[in-house]
């Protein structure tokens, strides 16, 4: 599988990387960390045909540490090319709080199916993570138990967020369903009130 082209500059700071769907990033550590170490990351990407994503340029530091490989994933998951589009809009998801999980799960799976041409495990967790949803890539797919970075990539792009290496977790609280079906088939979530979730 294609990776990443990566090229540190002389300050041990700032890489050039290039990624396999011809997009392209400039990483610059602003930690206290050394090159793989800990610390915020600062980036700027582009795609491979010139346009650069709207949120630029992005800042990252998630509970005061990250390694450069989780900047070099949230970057790629930015150029690539916009996932297939869906026939579906808004109004097909309006009743979508109404499915039970194995309903939900198969909806899901086929709105992922259809936009990236690939398979995803889409299941509903057991034991404390009970209703909750977890999305990931399938087992044959996984390096040591985690999603390869050209899926994380892929499923962040779809999901327009940073999804992490391990799965994407939807919560039962009012709203998140909905807002990652809609995030799935690439339509707008302004239209879903998110309740507050209690975390612990």
């Amino acid at each position: 599988m294609s990776k990443p082209n990566i090229k540190q500059h002389a300050d041990g700071k700032t890489w050039d990387v290039a990624f396999p769907c011809g997009g392209s990033a400039v990483i610059r550590e602003e930690g206290n960390g050394k090159g793989h170490g800990y610390g915020s990351f600062l980036w700027e990407s582009e795609r491979a045909n010139g346009e650069e994503p709207s949120r630029l340029p992005r800042r990252l530091q998630m509970h005061g540490s990250m390694t450069l490989d989780g900047a070099i994933r949230l970057a790629w998951g930015e150029v690539r090319p916009s996932p297939r589009p869906t026939a579906y809009q808004v109004r097909d998801f309006a009743d979508c709080e109404q499915l039970d999980g194995t309903q939900y799960t198969k909806l899901l799976r086929k709105i992922l199916k259809i936009r990236t041409g690939r398979t995803w495990s889409v299941k509903v967790g057991r034991g404390t993570a009970y209703s909750w949803i977890d999305v990931t890539s399938p087992p044959a797919r996984q390096e040591g138990y985690y999603m390869s970075a050209d899926d994380e990539s892929l499923l962040s792009a779809v999901l327009n967020e940073a999804t992490g290496q391990q799965h994407v977790s939807i919560p039962p609280t009012s709203g998140f369903r909905h807002s990652y079906l809609l995030r799935a088939a690439g339509l707008p979530i302004d239209t879903v009130t998110l309740a507050e979730h209690a975390w612990d």
